[in-house]
């Protein structure tokens, strides 16, 4: 990483990280296969994939920058949707901008996952990680990075939680990454609020649409699955009673209003989200 690259207050960093996922079968502990994923050609597979990242943090002048571009390279032995050995390059990309003005920070931000256009062939494009937990458009308070949403009749979730990524994957942590996926476009605007020295607002709305629909059309026996997933809403707070990170209350609530993609897989109501905990650290 380097600070203060091109401007004083604004630092960059490049990255390398591999995955090696070799072949193995495993069940979680409800006694649901989980590794490989049951669907297509579930046969033991192994995973290579290198991961090329620049990120960067920082200010210019009043503007707040922080921003990612990530290229996963490698390949999978047998992707399962597939049915086939791939290859993988799938691209990943995350900008946000903010300005502070008093006790408020106004945000907007754009994220994008390259999706999978052709589910058959050779090529997997569509971008997975390792293991990932963005703190990115709403984080922990957007109702489709906090909520598991499971295709029906898959055994797989379209999005893990606590993910941004629809990776069609069955378990984020116990799982192995699918990078023949429908990829996603978010873009978001968003305000945080320093309501009191330990009282946090959050405020965001995010609007997402899948970048390919084939992995999905293709799995559930579904045609047309449309792009738009619809509106998220999300409020959320932070309170930290001793004014240290030793107790820390957090909660909030979300709602999604479905487009038409949503309501082709799922029901076509609105759905909703709350919760909150509590954390105690010494």
């Amino acid at each position: 990483y380097m600070q203060d690259f091109i401007k004083p207050g604004y630092t960059t960093q490049f990255s390398i990280h591999y995955n090696k996922d070799d072949a193995s079968v495993h069940y979680d502990d409800n006694g649901f296969l989980v590794r490989p994923a049951p669907i297509g050609i579930f046969k033991p597979h192994e995973i290579r994939a290198a991961y090329l990242g620049w990120t960067g943090n920082g200010h210019f002048g009043p503007i707040n920058v922080n921003h990612a571009f990530y290229e996963a390279l490698g390949s999978d032995s047998l992707n399962p949707i597939a049915g086939r050995p791939v290859t993988i390059n799938a691209q990943m990309a995350a900008a946000e901008v903010s300005v502070d003005k008093d006790w408020a920070r106004y945000e907007l931000s754009a994220f994008y996952a390259s999706g999978d256009g052709n589910p058959r062939d050779g090529r997997a494009t569509g971008f997975d990680t390792i293991v990932d937990d963005p703190s990115f458009a709403g984080g922990i308070f957007s109702f489709w990075d906090r909520q598991e949403l499971r295709l029906p009749g898959t055994g797989i979730a379209l999005t893990p939680g606590n993910s941004l990524l629809p990776s069609m994957r069955t378990s984020k942590e116990e799982g192995q990454a699918n990078f023949v996926n429908p990829g996603i476009f978010i873009l978001n605007a968003g305000a945080n609020f320093d309501l009191t020295p330990k009282l946090k607002s959050f405020l965001n709305v995010n609007y997402l649409r899948f970048e390919r629909t084939a992995p999905i059309a293709l799995l559930l026996f579904e045609s047309p699955i449309h792009n738009t997933i619809g509106l998220d809403y999300s409020l959320g707070f932070q309170y930290r009673p001793p004014l240290s990170e030793n107790i820390s209350i957090t909660g909030g609530a979300s709602a999604l209003s479905p487009g038409q993609e949503f309501r082709d897989i799922f029901s076509g109501t609105t759905q909703f989200s709350l919760f909150a905990n509590v954390r105690f650290q010494f």
